[in-house]
């Protein structure tokens, strides 16, 4: 449908810096351009211009267009709204008295603990056949936005009208008390299920199946299913495979038809699906699936203290949402400017010798465009937290007021004052959500991770306490050799920054496996 050039950075050993959303409407589509911080816009396949340039402030997590109004859900989980007079017009920016955050609190009222994670940021936006904007959250909760951009609901009272399940067999559409409403058999192994759309007459559900095969590694297979609103199956789209990157939004919804955003080369394309033909079958409600908030309501075992309760008690959904977290941090452009966040001199006098400043920030002279956060000694600074939260809200934050930019000295013994990035420890508590910064010493204590000898996979932790510490996204063998797709904060061969890359497993000898105890490890970053 479109295939437009000049979209996707390649970068040797990591992911593409690519586009991150879409939306098209009758001949418009609209694709999100990190080289220009905007979105790029094409019309009947041909390019006519950008939009919102310069106004996506943490990239474009999802775009909404609908008419003459435009909507862009941010990293952070802030909504930006453009309007324009006429179709011919551009869109210009709608301000608002203060930008309109969609996080919402999602800690379990009975766990302290719980309370203390950031706020679940939407996944995504839409606007439905009504006109209505809506926030969707990945715990199943579609919120409506009023016309003055604020929640039009209470998100704690909110109930989904469906639920979500897996098993090792298949995907569940359940009521709110746990019925079985909808069963999806599956050939591979059951990785995720998440409802795209819905309208009076249908609801549009993509699943993602996993295989492992010995020589490629594991191999992930996704469909969407259309069904009518009495649950017949109506149709069922096979997407492009995606493998390598998965932007933030990669399908839509429009009149009916499916399209899917993916990548090829330099290239973002833009893909209209065809239904295909693959049997499937609704098999009928038999048994009702429990829920409840204590492991004895789910048939758990109990935990043997109450420290593993309140890990057992903390949100479980971890894996493609959160773990992508690291991702963006390495392709996510900053702009540096060496007269403020490399002026030495903010920093106390007693501390200057140490702090050393990140190799690909030295010797820049005027305003340069970076690409992934810095690597900061005991830094927590990411797009929802701050290592000085009194001073500066996030890493972007930080960098518009002055601040200097990393730190890759260990001399002080503790975080540096005044330096903004983030390190290996900070990256892991930003995207398993654990609330605090925690350190390599402390990951490892059985409260969040436990040890574990066995290979890592998708989902888990490589730690070496008191050293450094890397995300696992997935491992597999190339070439006769096992490799780790790693997402880190680093220093290593003078990268000094937040990377997603492919490392030979032996370059981390000495590490411990750390399982997530609320991971849930049907779903990876590279499996959903």
């Amino acid at each position: 449908m479109l295939r437009a050039e000049g979209l996707v950075r390649i970068n040797p050993g990591a992911l593409p810096t690519a586009p991150e959303s879409f939306d098209l409407e009758g001949t418009r589509i609209l694709i999100h351009d990190s080289s220009v911080d905007g979105l790029a816009q094409y019309d009947k396949g041909k390019r006519t211009g950008t939009e919102a340039k310069g106004k996506l402030n943490s990239g474009a997590r999802d775009v909404s267009l609908s008419g003459n109004s435009l909507y862009v859900l941010d990293g952070g989980g802030r909504l930006a709204s453009f309007t324009k007079s006429s179709a011919k017009k551009a869109f210009s920016h709608k301000a608002t008295s203060a930008p309109l955050s969609l996080a919402k609190a999602h800690g379990r009222a009975d766990n302290a603990d719980s309370q203390n994670a950031p706020p679940e940021m939407p996944a995504h936006i839409s606007v439905d056949t009504k006109g209505t904007l809506r926030a969707s959250y990945w715990d199943d909760e579609s919120l409506p936005v009023s016309s003055d951009l604020t929640v039009h609901a209470n998100p704690a009272s909110t109930t989904a009208a469906t639920r979500l399940s897996i098993d090792d067999k298949a995907f569940y559409v359940l009521d709110p008390s746990g019925r079985r409403l909808l069963t999806i058999p599956a050939d591979g192994e059951p990785s995720r299920i998440t409802e795209i759309a819905r309208d009076a007459k249908y609801v549009y559900y993509e699943v993602v199946e996993g295989y492992h095969s010995d020589s490629l590694g594991d191999l992930y297979s996704r469909y969407v299913y259309k069904y009518s609103a009495a649950g017949d199956i109506v149709a069922t789209y096979a997407l492009m495979p995606m493998n390598d990157y998965v932007p933030s939004t990669y399908l839509k919804v429009k009149g009916g038809h499916v399209y899917q955003l993916a990548t090829s080369g330099t290239a973002a394309v833009v893909i209209k699906l065809k239904p295909q033909a693959r049997p499937t079958k609704m098999l009928p409600a038999k048994s009702a699936y429990r829920t409840g908030a204590t492991p004895a309501a789910l048939g758990e075992a109990a935990p043997a203290s109450a420290v593993a309760l309140a890990a057992w008690a903390l949100p479980r959904r971890v894996a493609y949402t959160d773990l992508i977290t690291a991702v963006r941090l390495a392709n996510l452009t900053w702009t540096y400017n060496p007269t403020t966040n490399g002026n030495i001199t903010q920093i106390a006098s007693t501390l200057r010798s140490k702090v050393v400043q990140p190799h690909q920030l030295r010797g820049l002279t005027g305003k340069k465009t970076m690409t992934g956060y810095p690597y900061a000694w005991g830094g927590y600074d990411s797009e929802t937290t701050s290592s000085q939260p009194a001073v500066w809200s996030n890493f972007a934050s930080g960098i518009s007021k002055g601040k200097y930019a990393g730190n890759i000295s260990s001399a002080n013994g503790s975080y540096v004052s005044g330096t903004v990035g983030i390190d290996c420890s900070g990256l892991v508590s930003v995207a398993y959500k654990l609330g605090v910064k925690y350190g390599t010493s402390s990951l490892l204590d059985g409260r969040f991770f436990t040890a574990s000898t066995a290979k890592p996979v998708g989902g888990d932790i490589y730690d070496k306490p008191g050293s450094h510490v890397i995300i696992v996204q997935d491992r597999r063998l190339e070439t006769g050799k096992w490799m780790i797709v790693a997402s880190e904060s680093t220093t290593t061969s003078k990268v000094d920054k937040v990377v997603h890359w492919t490392q030979p497993q032996d370059s981390y000898t000495g590490y411990t496996t750390g399982k997530y105890r609320n991971m849930d490890y049907q779903c990876t970053l590279l499996k959903c």
